[in-house]
């Protein structure tokens, strides 16, 4: 079974974010989880649009994509086998966001994790109408440069956590090409621990699904 679920009215959302997971990603044990991270995600945007004195602040939406089959074992995650299935239909849902929506100048970025970074960089080097890209605990991205995900100069960010085992050491292997980290023209964003307004702590993990 795949899914993909919205938070927010996507249709008339003026930002959409589109997160994708990776190993061991299913609808039965992944769903609330993503769908919970969404929501998080779309309320702290609205949160940053609302402080910048943007009108419509809230006109943002989140969608965790759950639409292919994802490696669920050591054997399959390396191999490309699966990111490669996967980047035509996440292709072709971008393009149907941008299709069906009601804003004229709807800004699409896209997320991917671990694995699922992979599959993100596949399907946006097939020409997707994204404006940002962020892949995070990469294994690889199969590109040698940025301009290759068709994305503006700075507009392609990746993340690495601490102790990001897979980012740091499955890249070493080549199985996937360069890490993000190591593709001119990326830009790194800081996951550096730091004070959240309220009773938060952030440890400078990723704390999604591998």
């Amino acid at each position: 079974m795949l899914a993909a679920v919205g938070v927010g009215d996507v249709d008339n959302a003026e930002r959409v974010g589109v997160t994708m997971g990776g190993l061991n990603t299913r609808v039965s044990s992944s769903v609330g989880d993503m769908v919970k991270e969404a929501g998080i995600q779309r309320a702290k945007a609205a949160e940053l649009r609302e402080r910048a004195g943007w009108p419509n602040y809230d006109a943002v939406a989140s969608i965790a994509w759950l639409g292919y089959d994802a490696p669920d074992g050591l054997k399959d995650v390396m191999h490309d086998w699966s990111a490669r299935d996967a980047a035509g239909p996440l292709n072709r849902f971008d393009k149907g966001l941008a299709a069906t929506t009601n804003v004229s100048d709807q800004h699409i970025t896209a997320f991917g994790h671990s694995y699922g970074s992979l599959v993100t960089s596949l399907a946006l080097q097939q020409g997707a109408p994204v404006s940002d890209v962020v892949l995070y605990g990469s294994p690889g991205t199969e590109l040698t440069h940025a301009s290759q995900l068709g994305v503006e100069p700075g507009h392609a960010f990746y993340m690495i956590g601490v102790n990001d085992h897979v980012a740091n050491t499955i890249p070493e292997f080549g199985a996937f090409g360069s890490a993000p980290q190591d593709v001119p023209g990326m830009t790194q964003l800081s996951v550096n621990t730091g004070l959240a307004p309220g009773p938060l702590l952030g440890d400078g993990q990723l704390h999604e699904r591998a």
